[in-house]
């Protein structure tokens, strides 16, 4: 009864108050009084919350102390209005657009909020309360669609909405921004429209895959790619032709990364246009191991394709893979049935603190800071990848060095490494990938002897010396062999992890590159599990 009671109370309160103000404003009306009108107008939260941004925007007044109570204070009081009184829908929504577009580049880290991300935040927050299909097509229509009568800010608060709503009525306009001028609205659009299930949004994406040298748009590349991993052609779809041969094609490039690129984009494409193009790639770039070109990440990347398509678990061999198709085309067999007894098994491969990478093309990038000299008694807590079990030992450099001796031993000679440290600043071992012959092994384990836990956790130095970045940021592909890097690092980092998402949309597209990571103890800071999952890594976890 009391809950009952005290809203009944709120609705007799809101009730007088919407009497109050209409009173005041017929009494303004009647009796000519202008004064009146525009002491009824100055209490409107949504003019005094526009008029309040006019003044942060244009004068240099911060947002902080009075500025920013008043700011929160208003955007509770519009979001209230606009739930009472639908006539004010619009005047709402466009100033929560407002404060949105006037803050986009605010921090997106949550562990470093301020106060101008906490209002975007509460802006988008109450747009997307009352996003349904008529809002969302005047939003678009009205907002998103006039590049004339409407400011980019809004427009490009709308296209960001967009981005994590899918609103049917968008596609055509969002099409339209996806070639506009602004970088930043032809962005937003493209992440907006990458998963459509559109012919297209096929032929946008598809468009962007056939860059070549200082003509790639990169940023553009990594969207199409996102695209098509999450899409399938339908059958009678006009793309999947052209897309079906440009892959095919790429599979068997001499050039590793494009191949690499087709394995990941082929998912789209039905079996019968695509499974015997991957054997066949399968088949010839084996041939290039024998003749020794780097080849194990590629013939890796294909037959994970191919066992995801097929539910079976063979080797690399391709006559394996030719046996099973010639089955399935005769129908014998389903393509899509799980692994039966008997069937081939994986053999055990290599692991450094449970991560396989597969690549016989690495560098490792080790911490080397003072926190390393800590006592390692780790266990494996989370993992994206294999299962481990570790012993103790002394130090965590201690521990990270017989892991990496052991893995390197365990693969070979055929594999080909270097090793880099970081503190205060990057150490390459070699500066250049090397075999990992019994000589080259015992030579780096000397080194690393030598090597004492001190100083800071400069990671991105680290990472920069694998990949050969240059001092105009740019990567040397003439001199990176590597496919793969490997991370280990055990606390937090000096750069912090806001760096990674945007160096990876720079760096993967052209270097192919797959990061896995191994943090050690609980004092991560995230970068690392970025760096992982923004390159289609394994990042472990591990107690120490």
């Amino acid at each position: 009864m009391h809950a009952r009671h005290l809203v009944r109370r709120v609705a007799n309160c809101l009730a007088g108050l919407a009497i109050v103000t209409v009173a005041a404003v017929a009494v303004a009306t009647v009796s000519g009084g202008p004064v009146l009108a525009r002491e009824a107008a100055l209490d409107d939260p949504i003019v005094k919350l526009t008029a309040l941004l006019r003044r942060v925007r244009d004068q240099p007044t911060l947002l902080e102390g009075r500025n920013l109570s008043a700011a929160r204070s208003l955007l509770v009081d519009v979001r209230l209005l606009w739930s009472i009184e639908p006539s004010r829908a619009q005047d709402a929504a466009l100033v929560m657009l407002d404060v949105m577009g006037q803050y986009l580049d605010a921090s997106n880290e949550p562990t470093s909020k301020t106060p101008e991300s906490e209002l975007r935040d509460a802006a988008r927050s109450a747009l997307e309360a009352h996003l349904d299909p008529a809002f969302g097509r005047w939003l678009a229509l009205e907002i998103l669609a006039q590049d004339h009568a409407q400011p980019i800010e809004r427009r490009l608060a709308v296209a960001r909405l967009f981005e994590t709503n899918n609103v049917p009525a968008s596609k055509l306009v969002l099409l339209a921004c996806a070639g506009e001028r602004d970088p930043r609205l032809r962005r937003s659009a493209r992440r907006a429209l990458s998963g459509w299930s559109d012919e297209a949004v096929h032929a946008l994406f598809f468009a962007e895959l056939g860059g070549s040298g200082e003509r790639r748009d990169l940023e553009a590349e990594t969207l199409a790619e996102q695209h098509f991993e999450r899409v399938r052609f339908a059958p009678d779809s006009r793309i999947a032709g052209p897309y079906a041969q440009w892959v095919r094609a790429a599979l068997v490039s001499p050039d590793w990364r494009q191949a690499s690129r087709a394995a990941r984009l082929q998912a789209p494409i039905d079996n019968d246009h695509v499974v015997p193009a991957l054997i066949e790639a399968l088949a010839a770039w084996k041939s290039r191991a024998e003749a020794g070109a780097q080849s194990l990440r590629v013939r890796h990347e294909i037959r994970r394709a191919l066992r995801e398509r097929s539910g079976r678990s063979f080797s690399m061999d391709p006559k394996e893979w030719r046996e099973w198709w010639a089955l399935v085309r005769a129908g014998k067999v389903r393509g899509l049935t799980p692994q039966t007894a008997g069937g081939f098994q994986e053999s055990t491969e290599a692991s450094f603190f449970g991560i396989r990478p597969m690549s016989d093309r690495i560098v490792f990038v080790i911490d080397r800071s003072g926190s390393m000299q800590e006592p390692f008694r780790g266990r494996e807590r989370e993992s994206t990848g294999g299962s481990f079990v570790a012993t103790e030992s002394n130090r965590r450099f201690d521990e990270a060095t017989r892991q990496l001796l052991g893995f390197l031993e365990a693969m070979g000679p055929s594999t080909r490494f270097d090793v880099v440290l970081f503190h205060d600043l990057a150490e390459p071992w070699r500066g250049e990938l090397v075999p990992a012959t019994p000589a080259n092994l015992a030579a780096m384990r000397e080194w690393l002897t030598f090597q004492k836990p001190n100083g800071g956790t400069m990671l991105r130095s680290g990472v920069d010396a694998a990949l050969h970045v240059g001092r105009d940021g740019r990567i040397d592909l003439a001199k990176l062999e590597a496919d793969t890097v490997i991370v280990l690092c055990d606390g937090e980092t000096a750069e912090g992890p806001a760096w990674v998402e945007p160096f990876l949309e720079r760096v993967v597209p052209w270097t192919r590159v797959v990061f896995h990571g191994v943090q050690i103890g609980s004092e991560g800071d995230a970068t690392m599990s970025r760096l992982a999952a923004g390159s289609h890594g394994d990042f472990v976890k591990m107690d120490g």
